[in-house]
């Protein structure tokens, strides 16, 4: 794994007048996969993007000591999620930062832009059986638990590149003797104080911050499909939801009206194809939101 001097990194950032927050701890050594040669400038500067979008929340979410060691995003690749919402939808949203620090990674639920949400999680690095990276572009993990996840969508040099950050992360786990206890590999996080929040439950130990659980998500999709999307605040899918539902009402109401003008036996069988139509699709949506639901926290109420 190729690495650069702080001073080389800090000069090369300085030429191209770009500025990261002096009070985030970075491993400058490893932040960047490239900082000369072909493409490195347009390359260093998506990444400085990136690291500008995400520092509010690094800042709350250090430890100390905690170092970062890099940053990338990617696009959770969820099968059954994508076969039921489609491409487009999955993609908004799954955007995920992997930020990847010598204690753990955490990922972070966020925007196409990197602009982290308010759904978090932690996997200590002891907790990752395999990261590897694959010529398709894929991440794939393995967690202790037996979970698995799979991401694309990640810039080729960092995705390259953290598997062999991972490798001697879980080298320096083993040297400290560091296995701290967990309720599950991929640990929830509370939005509001970023505290830890066992498995299976849905009120933060530390600032009592309450969440929805993914039953009462499912059953609002289910009386009105989008509102646990907006309720898990994945809004640019909700609305792409929302209006997809109504121009689905316009059309059946068009329907309708046709029947009736038309006159004959032909309303009844139409408005019960109708029902059953909307029920599926009511129940589909409802479905989708409590798997998704399953996945994270979502802050239902929290302390003001």
């Amino acid at each position: 794994m190729t690495t650069h001097t702080e001073e080389q990194v800090h000069a090369k950032l300085a030429q191209l007048g770009l500025v990261l927050d002096p009070n985030i701890n970075y491993r400058y050594e490893t932040l960047f996969a490239k900082i000369d040669g072909w493409g490195a400038a347009a390359y260093l500067r998506r990444k400085h993007k990136l690291h500008r979008n995400v520092e509010p929340f690094l800042g709350r979410v250090l430890r100390d000591g905690e170092e970062v060691l890099i940053i990338g995003k990617g696009v959770y690749q969820g099968a059954l999620e994508q076969y039921l919402m489609g491409a487009l939808l999955a993609q908004l949203v799954n955007q995920t930062v992997f930020i990847l620090t010598n204690l753990r990674l955490i990922m972070v639920h966020s925007d196409t832009k990197g602009v982290p949400g308010h759904t978090y999680w932690t996997v200590f690095y002891n907790q990752i059986d395999t990261f590897k990276s694959t010529w398709l572009g894929m991440i794939h993990l393995k967690l202790r638990d037996g979970k698995k996840l799979s991401f694309a969508g990640f810039e080729k040099l960092d995705r390259t590149r953290m598997p062999a950050i991972f490798q001697q992360a879980i080298a320096d786990y083993r040297e400290l003797g560091f296995d701290p206890a967990v309720s599950q590999s991929r640990e929830n996080m509370c939005g509001h104080c970023l505290a830890l929040v066992p498995a299976g439950e849905y009120v933060c130990p530390k600032c009592g911050t309450t969440f929805w659980t993914p039953t009462e998500l499912a059953l609002r999709s289910l009386a009105f499909p989008s509102w646990g999307d907006f309720l898990m605040r994945h809004r640019s899918a909700a609305w792409c939801e929302l209006v997809g539902y109504l121009i689905s009402w316009f059309v059946i109401v068009m329907v309708l009206l046709d029947g009736v003008r038309q006159g004959g036996g032909g309303v009844a069988p139409t408005v019960t194809g109708v029902v059953v139509l909307l029920a599926i699709g009511h129940a589909v949506d409802a479905f989708v939101t409590y798997y998704i639901g399953r996945k994270g926290l979502y802050i239902k109420k929290a302390p003001t």
